[in-house]
């Protein structure tokens, strides 16, 4: 969700970023497989999800202080300032880094350590309320 930008541009800021890299070619085939096979596999899933987000974040997500927002600092889909503003004003938590929009795809171990980092702390969270 970038305010003006379209899905297109956004796509082919991505392609330009990822052939910046030195392992541009691997990186890219891997990434493409790893998207089509999502798209191909779950089309409805994907298609719901472009359709609630189109127009903004869907309503039941703003309401939610539980949410840990991951943006990647070269990421052509979500800009840096509409995500800082978005987290900011919805109370949520905010990890950046390193990478463009769908690295996760080819390092998730990161994602999943920061993913497991902040359950672990709201169930320590939730034991702590529950011994006072």
């Amino acid at each position: 969700m970038w305010p003006g930008k379209s899905i297109r541009k956004s796509l082919v800021e991505k392609i330009q970023y990822e052939f910046n890299k030195p392992d541009h070619l691997s990186r890219l085939v891997r990434k493409t497989i790893l998207n089509t096979t999502y798209l191909l596999t779950k089309p409805k899933h994907h298609i719901k999800m472009w359709r609630k987000f189109r127009d903004g974040i869907p309503k039941h997500l703003v309401s939610s202080s539980d949410i840990l927002l991951i943006r990647n600092k070269s990421d052509s889909f979500l800009d840096p300032q509409y995500a800082t503003k978005l987290a900011f004003s919805n109370t949520w938590s905010t990890v950046s880094l390193p990478g463009s929009h769908d690295d996760l795809w080819i390092n998730p171990e990161v994602y999943v350590d920061i993913l497991k980092a902040k359950y672990q702390k709201q169930q320590d969270a939730n034991r702590m309320g529950k011994e006072q």
